[in-house]
């Protein structure tokens, strides 16, 4: 992946360099350098994040290239600015930034064998599993948002220790504080009163353990959020969805069995926190974030490069509609990817 013509001439150097001594499978994602020999099609698992990812609610550099994602955003309006994190806000935000990477990954034709969510993120991975359709999707997660926000509890907050459960547990005796999300062996989410959490993080500092406060407006996963289950359960009853068999799980257990089965994981949504925990949970899978509420296209072209260099039937002219391109002569034995000019995205008329 090349942002001026200097770096993708050292890119293909360094790839002329790998294929001279020999080299047949590199997936580079921070370097953005893919090549790949596989015939068969790749196993590839989906991400879907929860509350918390991103920042952005206008579609970013996805929704300025692609017209499908245009419409996406014209059709069901977010706010831009303001509180992106209010509860309210949030939760319709980072779902409909996972169906605009769902709407990409279609056009591509990359598909997934497997796929799971983080919180919020199973409703997106129950309508990728064929559960709901788009539109029951986008309202649903619409309500989740707005329900949690006028019926839940204020005054709550969430964290992230760095520690497994077990030395986190230790810590939350004698608070109202509970666990809510077994995240990595290496990460533990704590919810609970804003005050009790922060006491917990102290008490967790002074041991030498590193907290993050995670950006959300509640204390999800605790009792504080448990009077919106009854308001939520209302609005279900009133859509029409799919049956399923499945089970729920921690969050740990879920990417473990995943990547047991998969070649490379996707984190399809916005921000890359599902990928970081995923490279402490199985570092031998490849994994890509889409960042599809980024003002840059890097993201989703790593992750087309890295589907591409596994041997997935990709249709690449999807990225060079409407744009100026000429074609490379490749060598039929391998499979690298050179992505478009990505310094200036492009709108999905084609205009810098």
């Amino acid at each position: 992946m090349a942002a001026t013509p200097e770096d993708a001439e050292r890119k293909f150097g360094t790839l002329l360099t790998m294929l001279d001594n020999g080299a047949c499978s590199v997936l580079d994602v921070t370097n953005g350098v893919f090549l790949g020999t596989a015939a068969g099609s790749p196993k590839i698992g989906l991400l879907f994040p929860g509350q918390g990812a991103g920042r952005r609610g206008d579609g970013g550099a996805v929704r300025r290239r692609f017209e499908q994602v245009d419409e996406l955003y014209r059709t069901h309006r977010l706010p831009t600015d303001g509180d992106l994190v209010a509860t309210a806000v949030a939760q319709p935000r980072i779902v409909t930034s996972s169906v605009a990477g769902l709407r990409v990954l279609d056009m591509l034709g990359i598909n997934a064998v497997t796929a799971a969510g983080h919180s919020l993120g199973e409703l997106t991975a129950l309508h990728w599993a064929g559960a709901m359709d788009e539109t029951v999707l986008l309202r649903t997660a619409a309500a989740r948002g707005r329900i949690m926000a006028q019926a839940s509890e204020g005054g709550g907050t969430m964290a992230s220790i760095a520690a497994g459960p077990e030395v986190v547990e230790l810590l939350l005796v004698g608070e109202h504080v509970v666990i809510a999300g077994y995240n990595s062996p290496h990460q533990t989410v704590v919810s609970g009163p804003v005050a009790a959490v922060e006491r917990i993080c102290a008490l967790a500092s002074g041991q030498g353990l590193t907290t993050v406060r995670i950006n959300v407006s509640h204390a999800f996963h605790s009792e504080l959020v448990a009077p919106a289950a009854v308001a939520f359960r209302a609005h279900l009853d009133e859509e029409k969805f799919e049956h399923l068999t499945g089970q729920q799980l921690r969050h740990v257990d879920v990417v473990e069995a995943m990547a047991a089965d998969v070649d490379l994981l996707l984190e399809v949504g916005p921000g890359r926190i599902l990928s970081g925990l995923a490279a402490e949970i199985a570092p031998a899978v490849p994994r890509v974030s889409m960042e599809t509420d980024s003002e840059s296209l890097s993201g989703l072209l790593h992750a087309v490069a890295a589907a591409y260099a596994l041997g997935a039937p990709v249709r690449s002219e999807v990225l060079f509609e409407d744009r100026f391109n000429r074609p490379l002569p490749l060598d039929k034995r391998f499979r690298f990817f050179a992505s478009p000019a990505e310094a200036a995205p492009t709108n999905h008329l084609g205009a810098r």
